[in-house]
């Protein structure tokens, strides 16, 4: 697994916005999502799978946790197995702990 730190996420959206992951590695495979989920796990870090980057802005600030870009249909569907949207959403409370976004617990598809 390749984790790389900081990485500027603009180029990996369609509109070409977005800060810094704090953490982002590339899967391109099944075991390497796995690796990837374990690390945010063990870390307590929320998740990000990132696809081709259409329909998804990030803003300036970036994301605070793993962001794992998969490019296959099978590596995406392992990814999203493993990951729960509340996982993310924790991420995405404001200082008072008041949710910003839609969090409801729920598999991704």
């Amino acid at each position: 697994m390749n984790l790389r730190e900081n990485v500027r996420l603009a180029p990996y959206t369609t509109l070409q916005l977005g800060g810094p992951a704090r953490y982002f590695v590339e899967c391109a495979g099944e075991s390497e999502v796995r690796a990837a989920l374990a690390y945010a796990r063990e870390r307590g870090l929320g998740v990000f799978v990132l696809g081709g980057g259409s329909n998804i802005v990030f803003g300036d600030a970036g994301f605070p946790g793993v962001v794992l870009r998969v490019a296959s249909g099978r590596t995406k569907r392992a990814a999203a197995r493993d990951c729960r949207t509340d996982d993310v959403g924790r991420e995405h409370r404001d200082a008072e702990g008041a949710p910003r976004g839609d969090e409801r617990p729920r598999r991704i598809p």
